[in-house]
């Protein structure tokens, strides 16, 4: 009899501590399930940044990389190298020439370029970076490089031949293509609004441009990317809708007077931050498949925010009921 009362004893004391484990499992659960579906994806999309700002760095020098520790209110503009003499720039310089008359192939598809990278070893961009795209709205900071191959667009973004190259002058218009899958790519161009920022940094100017137009095109619609006279654009080009290839995004900048760099840690660190990402999921998007992917993240971080909630809920009832009970 004793043995009895003995393991009905045991099994409900056993029976109980399960009971009291089970929220704590659950937690457990949720934390592993927003740690997959939220924080995963943001430390990927941070190490490709910093990356990204390495790459920079070690084209146009130190101050324009991760290494350098910038704050909101740092200005980090790479050491600028004199115009003249400048085998590089010459040579740009007159390539753009070429484009504006005409004088080179027409815009092509940027998945298909030559970028001559025997020509560009020999004027001093061997690594093919010609500068530095950044757009807050979008989060990004990525190196560009001068041929939009599907080598370089692994790496950052590319200004697709036969368009301008990034020089800030009339006359011109550079277009810049990414794919929208890459992290340090064009994921998030449907956010950018008319009138945001854009910023080039080159070795040899800081532009800054606003975006004036949005428009989807047709693979093929090159007469969308020309040069417009009397004006000093830049043009971001990717796929559309997200996920295929279906059409091209392009956003139209123009020239603005120079507001500052915007190099900043925020830009870095955006990817963990909570707001951001519910503000991303309510965004409208003709992208199903970016919507879907926004919500996933957008429910992995309330998974995580709800296991802490309730962890710090029922370590502060614990609190009470201890004072209460003494």
């Amino acid at each position: 009899m004793s043995k009895s009362k003995s393991f009905s004893v045991g099994r409900f004391y056993s029976s109980s501590h399960s009971r009291k484990a089970l929220p704590f499992i659950l937690s457990g659960i949720a934390f592993l399930i927003g740690i997959t579906l939220f924080i995963w994806p943001s430390v990927q999309a941070y190490r490709a940044q910093l990356q990204s700002r390495e790459r920079i760095a070690a084209a146009l020098g130190p101050a324009a990389g991760a290494d350098a520790a910038p704050t909101d209110s740092t200005t980090l503009t790479p050491q600028k190298r004199s115009k003249s003499d400048d085998a590089a720039y010459a040579y740009l310089l007159e390539y753009n020439e070429k484009v504006r008359t005409g004088r080179v192939s027409a815009a092509n598809d940027p998945w298909s370029l030559d970028s001559e990278s025997e020509q560009l070893s020999d004027v001093g961009l061997a690594d093919g970076i010609v500068g530095s795209l950044s757009v807050p709205r979008m989060g990004i900071v990525t190196p560009i490089y001068l041929g939009a191959t599907s080598q370089n667009m692994l790496k950052g973004s590319g200004v697709v031949f036969g368009t301008s190259a990034p020089l800030g002058h009339v006359d011109s218009n550079c277009v810049i293509a990414a794919h929208r899958g890459m992290l340090e790519g064009f994921r998030n161009i449907e956010d950018v609004q008319l009138g945001d920022i854009l910023t080039i940094e080159t070795p040899w100017d800081s532009l800054v441009y606003r975006a004036v137009e949005i428009k989807v095109i047709e693979p093929n619609d090159f007469d969308a990317v020309k040069v417009h006279s009397g004006h000093d654009m830049v043009t971001l080009l990717t796929c559309h809708p997200y996920g295929h290839n279906n059409h091209r995004y392009l956003v139209f900048f123009e020239r603005v007077s120079n507001a500052g760099n915007v190099f900043t840690t925020t830009q870095i660190a955006s990817a963990f931050d909570p707001i951001l990402v519910l503000k991303q999921a309510l965004t409208a998007s003709s992208s199903p498949e970016l919507v879907a992917e926004r919500w996933i993240r957008a429910i992995g971080m309330l998974l995580i925010v709800t296991m802490l909630s309730a962890l710090v809920a029922n370590l502060v009832w614990r609190l009470i009921v201890r004072i209460v009970h003494r």
